[in-house]
């Protein structure tokens, strides 16, 4: 039968959709179709029967597509309803318009499992190369790959914490207090690297660091008796005994039983 029936505009828009299917562009191939069956239901009998053969023929071969396919396992019913069938036009734009938006989430989830490959990937790549470094002495270029894995990763908080134990306990404490005050600037709520930083900083005697992470320390948790008597241990270190009785007085008003601020109060009591 020759095609004369058949208007341009649908006929054109059944080529496309057979083109991009062939093309693997499962997106366009199905707008091209379900546009071209709801122009067709506007249309008599003779351009319907005219349609069939190009409908029926994309219908098999898109059942037949691997991303298709697998949807198509134990639902034999969902195969029927992608079935063409004279005057089921609008049905059957309805249906494709459905399994458009679960291609589309198919293609968004493995889109993110592959992107989230990718940066566990990139994590690991930066973690390990920073590691080698560290083992072979450069800790310049050690310390450069763990801030890229800070700055590429910020919210890896375990992994982040772990690099800056990697420094301190392989002696690198100057770059080790470096990176965990690096991390509170991120997140100001981290304990365990407000904690060490200041050990850090007491140890290397950088009292003024020590300070400003106890200060900080004090802003975010409150006013915690250890806090407070570990910053009076400090201003014992520092030469200021009076500083250090104010802390004590308020971490004995906090917590009375805090044997250590008693021993301490007493020692700066002594005549």
């Amino acid at each position: 039968m020759s095609r004369t029936f058949l208007p341009r505009e649908i006929r054109e828009g059944l080529n496309k959709a057979s083109g991009y299917l062939q093309a693997d562009h499962l997106d366009k191939a199905l707008d091209c179709m379900i546009a071209a069956l709801k122009e067709l239901g506007k249309h008599p009998l003779s351009v319907l029967k005219e349609a069939r053969p190009a409908i029926q023929s994309f219908l098999h071969a898109f059942a037949k597509h691997p991303r298709v396919s697998i949807l198509f396992e134990h639902k034999e019913d969902v195969f029927d309803a992608i079935t063409y069938r004279l005057g089921i036009e609008a049905k059957l734009a309805v249906v494709l318009e459905g399994m458009a938006k679960i291609l589309q989430e198919q293609t968004k989830l493995h889109a993110s499992i592959t992107q989230l490959a990718e940066q566990r990937q990139r994590q690991h790549f930066l973690i390990q190369s920073g590691l080698k470094h560290l083992e072979d002495g450069q800790i310049l270029l050690a310390e450069a790959f763990f801030q890229r894995l800070l700055a590429e990763f910020p919210e890896a908080k375990e992994e982040l914490l772990a690099c800056a134990r990697h420094l301190e306990e392989s002696g690198c404490l100057a770059e080790a207090g470096n990176f965990y005050a690096s991390l509170l600037e991120r997140h100001p709520d981290l304990a365990e690297a407000s904690s060490r930083a200041i050990d850090i900083w007491m140890r290397l005697k950088d009292y003024e660091r020590a300070d400003a992470a106890i200060k900080q320390a004090l802003h975010v948790f409150g006013a915690h008796p250890r806090t407070l008597l570990r910053r009076a241990h400090l201003y014992v270190l520092m030469g200021k005994p009076e500083e250090a009785k104010g802390m004590l007085e308020e971490a004995l008003d906090k917590d009375p039983s805090l044997s250590e601020a008693h021993a301490l109060w007493e020692e700066l009591h002594k005549p």
